[in-house]
């Protein structure tokens, strides 16, 4: 499912390493994605992974992974059913 707006070969590549895997990190994809040959920069992938759980394709897998410096955690994603809802957008307020 191509959703409007993603980079179409980022989305993609994210969207096999997490098919092979079940789930995985924007850190993860990235990682993998680097051993397979592919030039990628972690904020491309997490604005794609942002982007398709926006869109409804991906939810998050309930683990987490460690972050990018190690000294924090990051979701791991995975496919959401199909026919599942666009995750809602919330909207931030200054405190």
């Amino acid at each position: 499912m191509a959703v409007k707006g993603i980079a179409p070969h980022h989305a993609d590549l994210a969207r096999a390493v997490i098919h092979e895997k079940g789930s995985a990190s924007p850190e993860e994809i990235t990682a993998a994605l680097e051993a397979k040959g592919h030039k990628v920069l972690l904020t491309s992938i997490r604005a794609r992974c942002t982007q398709m759980h926006k869109a409804g394709e991906l939810r998050p897998s309930g683990s987490f992974a460690k972050g990018e410096s190690g000294r924090c955690r990051t979701i791991r994603w995975e496919f959401a059913p199909r026919g599942a809802e666009p995750a809602p957008t919330e909207a931030r307020t200054a405190e």
